[in-house]
């Protein structure tokens, strides 16, 4: 799923989610133009209903430890980190979180 935010018709945000396995949905991005409007925020609001609604029950996704502002953006929005998945396993500048939506 893709989804895009629009302010007076002209983009503004987006983000993305796929499936990463049965019950678990993986963001790939959160991206908003303008900070500290909310924007971010309603975008993954959206992809969190989403997931829900498609029967997902956990959400999990990856940023760069040194995106600081990423980690306090999804720590307030109620993930935690969990250890490295997948393809960001032997990573050591990846940081990976999950949400349960259930």
């Amino acid at each position: 799923m893709f989804v895009i935010a629009y302010s007076v018709g002209e983009p503004v945000g987006c983000g993305a989610l796929q499936n990463y396995s049965n019950d678990i949905a993986e963001i790939k991005r959160v991206y908003s133009k303008i900070k500290g409007v909310g924007i971010g925020t309603q975008i993954l609001w959206t992809l969190e209903e989403y997931a829900y609604s498609y029967g997902y029950r956990k959400i999990v996704l990856e940023t760069r430890k040194i995106n600081t502002t990423a980690v306090r953006f999804y720590q307030e929005n109620g993930y935690r980190i969990c250890p490295n998945y997948g393809k960001y396993a032997h990573h050591e500048e990846a940081v990976c979180f999950y949400k349960c939506i259930v």
